[in-house]
């Protein structure tokens, strides 16, 4: 098994800082004993909208975006990674540019700071700045396939000790600069050279939660465990959490009972003109009319797949989303507006 390298998208995971994948499930894909995800849905779209808000954070900053050639990975010592692209800046500096395209966050929020800055989400600090050790001193031409000629300009530039992360958030395309940090590479390369020998010797990391543990031992049959009192005491607990749980679930029907009793037919629930709940009848979509009212597309879809047409054709998903035609068939869930019921304790 050969295991040298870390990925630089890679370094959050290993940290435990990735509450996609844990440093156990990591371990476990690069030992080849569960398939790694290699593209799913949300990393296509992601591919899309990549060149956008690159090609957005450069012009609005007088950058230069370099699409030329083929980006490969980009190896230095225990770390790798294949940028997203790579730029000349306002100040004619070659840099590393990674690409988030994150419309639910916003500055401020997340670990989001002021743009500009290097305050950004720790699992991308690293990532980026894995990135800039990675290139930083060489030239385009090594870094590149397929690259062809170089312009003059750009074929005696190196990659500087910094680099860039182009933003897509709510309020716009924003900017952050991150600089090299040599006492982080040297603590990420020392993280990295623990985490490959337990991969390469087969030593799993500690679960970090139950979905962890659950895949953390192969059961051996027949085989037991004699319980002392701290198990014991843990089985116990477990048995007053689930009567508690229970109670609780019945508590919560009771009280949306109560609410819904109050509300009736009303689709939300307003005090001193603020919205605090809201009540509406849940809508699906509604394939057979689609099809009647497109039958050209039943040549893309025999059977409406909901998902691709939302994704691809999102204005005529929803006009043909359809609101339940009697109260027997609707969900009708219940939204509360914590921060105007309770301002003082809202997250």
């Amino acid at each position: 098994m050969e295991l040298e390298t870390v990925s630089n998208s890679r370094l959050a995971s290993m940290l435990g800082l990735d509450s996609r994948c844990s440093p156990l499930a990591l371990y476990h894909r690069m030992r080849g004993e569960v398939p790694d995800i290699q593209d799913n849905e949300a990393m296509r779209q992601g591919r899309y909208y990549e060149e956008a808000t690159a090609r957005l954070c450069c012009d609005d900053r007088g950058m230069r975006l370099l699409t030329e050639g083929a980006q490969e990975t980009v190896s230095e010592g225990r770390f790798s990674g294949h940028r997203d692209y790579a730029a000349i800046d306002e100040h004619g500096k070659l840099v590393t540019l990674e690409v988030k395209n994150l419309m639910f966050a916003d500055v401020g929020e997340d670990g989001w700071g002021d743009p500009e800055t290097d305050q950004v989400p720790t699992p991308y600090l690293i990532q980026e700045m894995g990135y800039i050790h990675t290139h930083k001193g060489k030239q385009l031409v090594q870094t590149t396939g397929d690259i062809g000629m170089l312009p003059a300009d750009l074929q005696e530039l190196r990659f500087a000790d910094y680099g860039y992360i182009a933003a897509r958030l709510r309020s716009g395309v924003h900017r952050f600069k991150i600089p090299l940090d040599p006492e982080v590479i040297a603590k990420l390369d020392f993280e990295m050279e623990v985490f490959l020998a337990r991969v390469r010797d087969g030593v799993p990391p500690l679960p970090q939660d139950e979905s962890d543990a659950r895949n953390r031992w192969a059961v051996a049959d027949d085989k037991f465990i004699e319980a002392d009192e701290t198990l014991l005491e843990a089985m116990r607990n477990q048995i007053l959490i689930k009567r508690q749980v229970k109670e609780l679930e019945k508590q919560l029907s009771a009280n949306n009972l109560l609410i819904l009793g109050y509300a009736q037919d009303a689709e939300r629930i307003e005090s001193g003109g603020r919205v605090v709940a809201t009540l509406k009848a849940n809508r699906s979509f509604d394939g057979k009319a689609c099809l009647d009212a497109h039958p050209e597309l039943s040549t893309d879809y025999l059977k409406i797949d909901t998902t691709k047409l939302r994704n691809e054709q999102p204005t005529l998903y929803e006009l043909f989303k359809r609101r339940p035609e009697n109260a027997v068939d609707q969900t009708r869930p219940i939204k509360l507006k914590e921060k105007a019921l309770m301002p003082e304790v809202a997250k």
